[in-house]
């Protein structure tokens, strides 16, 4: 097994930026190959070991302190902080390049373009704040999203992130809230939780 080819392109890009070392968030130890990754709180955090995955999954802000992660970058954002859209690697965006990344609190964050990049990093602590709620479901389209790989960004309302399936309907959301966010919207809604990153066979 292995996991999603966008999880692993994502670690691959982190990889070969210059001067940026990802670190298992448990050991601390540097990652040449992860044996898991972990999605949580809009970002992926990869296992050195089979060791780490079980105390990660079950307590991951334990590890991800200030204190733990200074100097570090031991995730790989998933979307840009501040617009909300996905930031795919490069190989998966031919005709897009990333800008970034800027590491903050152990998280490498990528950009759409530079006023973005400039934006956060004048108030990083703005853009990295996580409602205690989320819920995988786009309900402009009314369906499910798998897992944070494939959602095309998000929005937030009242207290819940909803990752949604393209940046199209997350501006819709945000727009109009009240007109889609139903009883169904409601039973996707749940605590924030350390998920490991969907697998396939070779």
């Amino acid at each position: 097994m292995i996991t999603t080819l966008i999880a692993m392109a994502m670690f691959s890009m982190a990889r070969q930026t210059p001067n940026l070392h990802l670190t298992c968030p448990v050991t601390g130890e540097e990652i040449s190959t992860p044996v898991a990754v972990f999605n949580y709180k809009g970002a992926a955090y990869s296992m050195c070991c089979g060791m780490c995955p079980g105390p990660f999954s079950k307590t991951p802000d334990k590890f991800l302190t200030p204190d733990k992660v200074k100097d570090k970058t031991v995730g790989v954002g998933y979307f840009d902080p501040v617009s909300g859209v996905a930031v795919r690697p490069n190989a998966l965006r031919p005709k897009t390049d990333s800008v970034g990344p800027s590491v903050y609190e152990g998280v490498a964050y990528f950009f759409q373009n530079a006023d973005d990049k400039k934006a956060f990093d004048a108030e990083p602590k703005k853009y990295t704040v996580v409602p205690p709620k989320e819920a995988l479901y786009c309900p402009v389209m009314q369906q499910d999203v798998p897992d944070l790989a494939h959602s095309g960004g998000y929005t937030d309302v009242n207290g819940v992130r909803y990752y949604i399936c393209c940046s199209q309907c997350a501006g819709e959301l945000k727009a109009n809230p009240s007109k889609y966010l139903d009883a169904k919207a409601a039973t996707y809604v749940h605590d924030v939780v350390a998920v490991q990153a969907k697998t396939k066979s070779k």
